[in-house]
């Protein structure tokens, strides 16, 4: 039996479709420069930015689970599912410490959390790949950013953090 999957992602944020396609800029990452390891296990990995001051440390945690039932809560019927429902979740972390400064007052000083997290969770039957589960990924972040033209700025996300979190009405 041949088999081939079909991503179902349709036209946006997809490379299927030019116009779906816009070029965003990604941080450089430079492990070896610039992090160091905090922590490991098996299954978790904890890195420090060796850039950030140390009492506002910036870190990145990787971390790999096993899900026993990937189609758990995914809609998908049982007679559509594979005989193996076994999945793996994927955690990719960030998160940083930013600091608040009073250029007219040298004793002011605060710290603003911030962090951001992807989850990814699939199938560990193989037909995936890793190209196909990047276009999601694209896709998801591409949803940041309004499609009328404007997909360079921050509207869109501006618009989600004020709260209005319909993009079919901004």
């Amino acid at each position: 039996m041949a088999l081939t999957v079909n991503t179902n992602y349709g036209a946006s944020g997809t490379t299927d479709h030019p116009a779906g396609t816009v070029s965003r800029q990604v941080a450089n990452v430079n492990w070896l420069t610039d992090w160091g390891l905090k922590s490991a296990t098996s299954s978790e990995v904890v890195l420090v930015n060796r850039l950030s001051p140390r009492d506002a440390k910036n870190k990145i945690r990787f971390s790999v689970t096993d899900v026993a039932n990937v189609y758990t809560n995914s809609g998908i019927q049982a007679n559509y599912q594979l005989p193996s429902r076994q999945g793996i979740s994927l955690l990719a972390q960030a998160t940083a410490i930013c600091d608040v400064l009073d250029s007219s007052d040298a004793q002011f000083h605060a710290q603003l959390p911030l962090s951001a997290h992807l989850v990814l969770r699939a199938p560990k039957s193989g037909l995936l790949t890793t190209a196909q589960i990047m276009g999601i990924v694209q896709q998801l972040f591409g949803s940041l950013y309004p499609t009328d033209g404007t997909v360079n700025t921050t509207a869109g996300l501006d618009n989600l953090l004020n709260g209005l979190i319909n993009p079919l009405q901004w």
